[in-house]
């Protein structure tokens, strides 16, 4: 059974108005610099804050349906956390989406992993074993100045983890309805 859970913090929001179309704040969201498969601690936008940075290309690790030529392993050497850091002038709604797939052959808790924002887990993806890509959707606040956005590998460390692609943090334009944390949910929907 896949499990998918929202930790009941007050950074999360129910926005009233979301618009997906916003511009992207992030660097290098699909991973495409720098251009080849590798495994480092930095690639453009983002850095490696425990393990490596795994860059390779959706067939090496048997998923579909990714945006553009490579995607990023959560699990390189060993579990795995990447980060991008932004600066907001203003504490703002934010949009974040990301395509998230399971290795091929690969057991559920293998691909475990959390999603934080500020260093706060606001997203935990569990036991998940499709290997076509689905987009994910979650809402947050961001704050005035700087932010950042992670992705922490929690399974088993067995260099065989969880793929993502295509990380989009977004401005949320119009209205912001902050509602109890039971009221979150966090959309998944078919990648085409």
């Amino acid at each position: 059974m896949q499990h998918l859970a929202l930790r009941p913090i007050s950074l999360l929001v129910l926005l009233a108005a979301a618009s997906a179309s916003q511009a992207n704040i992030l660097v290098n969201g699909s991973f495409e610099q720098p251009g080849y498969a590798t495994e480092t601690t930095s690639i453009p936008g983002w850095t490696a804050t425990a393990g490596l940075i795994e860059v390779g290309t959706p067939g090496a690790y048997g998923v579909t349906g990714q945006d553009g030529t490579h995607v990023v392993e959560l699990d390189a050497e060993g579990n795995s956390t990447i980060q991008q850091t932004f600066s907001l002038g203003t504490a703002t709604a934010l949009n974040v989406s990301f395509l998230y797939a399971a290795r091929r052959f690969s057991g559920g808790s293998t691909n475990d992993f959390d999603v934080l924002l500020n260093g706060v887990v606001v997203a935990s993806l569990r036991d998940l074993t499709d290997n076509r890509m689905r987009t994910y959707t979650l809402y947050g606040m961001g704050v005035a100045g700087t932010n950042t956005i992670g992705f922490a590998a929690v399974g088993r460390s067995d260099t065989v983890g969880g793929i993502i692609d295509a990380v989009n943090v977004s401005a949320v334009p119009g209205p912001v309805a902050a509602l109890p944390f039971a009221l979150m949910a966090l959309k998944r929907r078919k990648r085409a």
